[in-house]
């Protein structure tokens, strides 16, 4: 984050920022527990990464959050647009 503001500051650059948060996983975690946890995670990090730009980052906040890194993101309705694809690939169901 620190690295991709520094970059966009003296270019007057927009950054966008997105924070997911997995509604409901704790009840997965708890009927099914940690293994079936973990599978759902790396899918949802993989499905996250597969709607990404090559320039753009997501990491795991901690628990069932994640964060995504958009550096040029001009309009929030870019950002908007990207939210939805994303909520849109994380809700589809799962193979576990």
């Amino acid at each position: 984050m620190g690295h991709a503001l520094t970059l966009a500051k003296p270019y007057r650059r927009r950054l966008g920022l997105l924070f997911l948060d997995l509604d409901g996983f704790k009840a997965i975690n708890d009927r099914y527990g940690h293994r079936t946890d973990d599978l759902i995670l790396q899918q949802v990090a993989a499905r996250l990464r597969e709607n990404l730009r090559a320039s753009d980052a997501v990491c795991r906040q901690g628990g069932d959050a994640f964060v995504t890194l958009v550096p040029e993101c001009p309009q929030a309705t870019n950002l908007e647009h990207l939210a939805q694809t994303l909520a849109a690939a994380i809700t589809r169901p799962y193979d576990v």
